[in-house]
């Protein structure tokens, strides 16, 4: 006679089972063997949506234990107190010590995305993501306006102006660059019909120089009448009164005008030459009538006619 039982097995383990067997006359025997449960099922993870935590004013430093991130994570064998939470497979990755250095971006917040390893007691494991937002707060009442960690995030401002020809009309089309001695990006700019540019977003705790440049058109407001102004210079009979007069008048850039700027800018108005008013970075004069003020005059001598 065969007969077919069933019945609820123990937790993990080593057992032992013991069946008997029993014919229509009554003759009985007994066996045994021996059999081990396994659980080879994970956990089953379920993390907080990210957690805030802050810098501890007195030393720096916070100390993050991976359970602090478990929400209701769950084992079909294992119970959830006895369920083990760590920052990687190793379970002794218990907790994470986070410092001052580690607020890399602006010393007032920093995200960590980490992940949670969840172990049940048979050693099997599963993880879930999440993050962890650390804080600086500030300490105003006790001395730290900036908290306990150094505030790296720098104050920007704009910087803006015009570029204006001497008798104040806008320049527009130049190209206004800005630089500091800290290598940046920072693209140039078009000024306005107006002359105006702006830039924005500049960190204050640099320095910066400002240049202007413009040789689209060598021959824009030159004309004849600028030869006889240089030659009256030249003679002394009717001097420049104004620096920027005088620096637009060195054709040949070599901090003298004399009558050999003459010869140049003869042969700009002949289309000679296209040398005149090739102006390095950082100088933009247009013509003796009409004259860009963008940087102090340099030194500049006369050479009268002898």
């Amino acid at each position: 006679m065969s007969k077919t039982s069933s019945f609820l097995l123990g937790a993990p383990g080593r057992h032992v089972v013991h069946v008997v067997g029993i014919d229509n006359c009554g003759n009985a025997d007994t066996s045994s063997f021996r059999f081990e449960i396994k659980d080879c099922k994970k956990p089953t993870p379920y993390c907080y949506n990210g957690i805030a935590t802050v810098i501890m004013p007195g030393n720096g430093q916070v100390t993050v234990w991976a359970k602090d991130l478990n929400l209701n994570s769950s084992d079909n064998c294992t119970p959830a107190a006895d369920l083990k939470y760590s920052f990687s497979a190793d379970v002794a990755t218990a907790s994470r010590q986070f410092t001052c250095a580690d607020m890399t971006s602006d010393g007032q917040n920093q995200i960590f995305e980490v992940e949670i390893w969840v172990t049940d007691k048979a050693g099997n494991q599963d993880l879930c993501k999440t993050y962890i937002k650390l804080q600086d707060n500030a300490d105003a009442a006790n001395g730290r306006p900036e908290g306990a960690c150094k505030d790296t995030v720098a104050s920007l401002a704009s910087i803006s102006g015009k570029l204006l020809t001497e008798d104040q009309q806008g320049v527009e089309s130049a190209t206004v660059q800005i630089k500091s001695a800290t290598p940046s990006s920072i693209p140039a700019w078009k000024s306005s019909i107006d002359g105006s540019y702006q830039f924005n977003s500049i960190p204050t705790s640099g320095s910066y120089s400002i240049s202007a440049m413009r040789d689209d058109n060598p021959m824009n407001g030159v004309s004849t009448l600028d030869l006889v102004l240089i030659q009256k210079h030249i003679l002394g009979t009717e001097r420049f009164t104004s620096p920027y007069k005088i620096i637009a008048a060195d054709a040949d850039h070599d901090q003298n005008v004399s009558a050999i700027d003459l010869i140049e800018l003869r042969k700009l108005i002949l289309v000679y030459t296209t040398n005149y008013l090739t102006i390095p970075v950082g100088s933009l004069y247009l013509s003796l009538i009409s004259l860009m003020i963008s940087s102090t005059p340099g030194p500049h001598q006369t050479k009268s006619k002898s």
